[in-house]
């Protein structure tokens, strides 16, 4: 097969500086998946449709938020 499903339902991917690992976005939290498919896990959870866009630093240690509140926020976070 060509193509295979790493995780359902998930948008907005972006490779990590490793290869082997993408971020991605579901529903109301952040993940990572292995690209073999083996390993999913959840980085960040937030309230339903609060996360509206993110990035990740160059190193992969910094993630970047856009966020819907009742003010429109950017947050940061580090990730170990």
């Amino acid at each position: 097969d060509r193509f295979r499903e790493l995780a359902g339902m998930g948008t907005q991917p972006i490779w990590l500086r490793d290869g082997r690992h993408v971020l991605f976005r579901r529903e109301r939290a952040l993940y990572v998946a292995s690209i073999d498919g083996k390993e999913v896990t959840e980085v960040l959870s937030t309230a339903p449709d609060m996360i509206h866009s993110f990035t990740i630093s160059r190193d992969n240690r910094t993630l970047y938020l856009a966020v819907s509140t009742s003010e429109a926020d950017i947050w940061v976070a580090s990730v170990r």
